[in-house]
């Protein structure tokens, strides 16, 4: 098992994870993008050589600033995400996080780009939802539904009613 220390990156390459002698690089990114995928706590590094792929997992660790942590959110949350050839930002598996050295670490079987942060809500979470003008919400039959997080990211509307049409049935329709 080899220890590489790039700049405040660490990643542990267990024996047999490369086959040939590679030269690991970490660059920090000087203006990443805002993710929506996440709440970025920390600085984004693109490790290398991009796309480097592993025979088997690594562990990458990254810091993160506890200070960045949303209110009502722990330590405990912060995962370190990946994004792959400008694709969409995935939680690394098997997340391990070091409260006192603001690191949290992660497994992966190639090189990307590389941040920690928490997914936009916790699993399980609901919030109360509404696509129809705010002053028809709780008028007649229309009325709010939810959504729930799943994998981070808060679903589709379920239950709400909207405003429709008039129709002759005795009932406020359109909500006004």
């Amino acid at each position: 098992e080899t220890l590489v220390e790039l700049d405040a990156v660490t990643v542990q390459v267990p024996a047999g994870a490369l086959t040939t002698s590679t030269v690991l690089s970490a660059e920090l990114v000087p203006t990443p993008a805002t993710p929506s995928d996440f709440v970025a706590l920390g600085p984004e590094y693109e490790l290398g050589p991009d796309g480097l792929q592993f025979d088997a997992p690594v562990v990458v660790r990254v810091p993160f600033d506890p200070g960045a942590v949303p209110a009502g959110r722990g330590a405990e949350e912060v995962l370190v995400f990946a994004s792959h050839a400008g694709g969409p930002w995935e939680a690394l598996p098997n997340p391990r996080v070091d409260a006192s050295a603001a690191t949290v670490e992660g497994e992966t079987t190639h090189f990307s780009r590389f941040r920690a942060g928490v997914h936009n809500c916790r699993e399980g979470a609901t919030r109360s939802c509404y696509s129809g003008p705010s002053s028809t919400a709780g008028v007649g039959p229309c009325a709010e539904g939810t959504q729930t997080c799943t994998r981070g990211a808060f679903g589709a509307c379920v239950g709400e009613v909207l405003p429709a049409a008039e129709s002759c049935n005795g009932l406020d329709d359109d909500c006004d």
